[in-house]
């Protein structure tokens, strides 16, 4: 993969930026949605048109009002204001929850098991959700 360099002051303004494996992941600022870039071998920048690399910020389909992010190995999950919790990328480790053994989730998709999510992490091949009242699920 080569680096692609983009002027500073030219396009989304990201409130939080994070980086998984091989891609990255930036909210923005004004929740407009989440914007991923670099590799797409399994979903994980959320660009469902193809497999290859993403090579500029491109926004993630569906994540619209997303409040918060963790960017894992090879996923995303991401927390939207109404309690949602989204999900895109690698799941044959349950990474996104539900998604089933082998699966790749091109783009977000809503896990109803964990709604009302107060904050979102992940790890390598997992994830953390807080959830009122001190309960952790994952």
């Amino acid at each position: 993969m080569t680096p692609v360099t983009t002027p500073v002051g030219v396009g989304p303004k990201f409130s939080d930026i994070q980086a998984g494996l091989y891609h990255a992941c930036g909210l923005t600022s004004n929740s407009t949605g989440v914007y991923c870039w670099g590799a797409n071998d399994q979903g994980q920048t959320g660009a469902s048109a193809t497999e290859g690399a993403v090579l500029v910020p491109t926004i993630a389909a569906g994540t619209a009002g997303v409040t918060a992010i963790a960017v894992g190995t090879d996923s995303v999950l991401a927390r939207a204001a109404d309690g949602s919790i989204l999900c895109w990328g690698r799941g044959d480790n349950e990474e996104c929850l539900e998604a089933g053994a082998g699966a790749k989730l091109k783009q977000a998709g809503v896990v109803p098991s964990l709604h009302g999510g107060i904050n979102v992490t992940t790890g390598a091949r997992s994830c953390v959700l807080a959830a009122a009242p001190y309960t952790v699920l994952c």
